[in-house]
């Protein structure tokens, strides 16, 4: 089959299925982002309010406090945020210095062949 360069740069078959590159189980995990910590509080706030109500009801109403709080509510929140993603930056930049990434890139170099 002939490949197709994809949206994005990645190869796709013909068939229009994109090709799948393995994870890197050895990377940093990404870091939380401001909204999902502000989520996590606010759903075990509303968990111990209304232990019935569903995930999805929770996510919705999550979802419009933190499109109304203010600047100055949300601003704890985007400083963990920065916290963390000033450590994920780190731990990536260490981790691109590893033996553990250089076989990562071997093997997503042999996944391109392999087309």
């Amino acid at each position: 089959m002939e490949e197709a360069a994809g949206d994005e740069g990645e190869k796709r078959k013909k068939s229009g299925k994109k090709v799948a590159i393995p994870k890197d189980r050895h990377a940093p995990k990404k870091p939380i982002t401001a909204y999902n910590l502000f989520a996590a509080d606010e759903r075990i706030r509303m968990k111990k309010e209304n232990p019935d109500r569903s995930f999805g009801e929770m996510n919705r109403e999550i979802g419009s406090l933190w499109n109304t709080i203010g600047p100055e509510k949300k601003q704890p929140y985007l400083d963990q945020a920065e916290v963390n993603r000033q450590k994920y930056m780190k731990e990536v930049e260490k981790y691109q210095k590893s033996d553990h990434y250089k076989k990562y890139l071997q093997t997503v170099a042999g996944t391109a062949k392999s087309l």
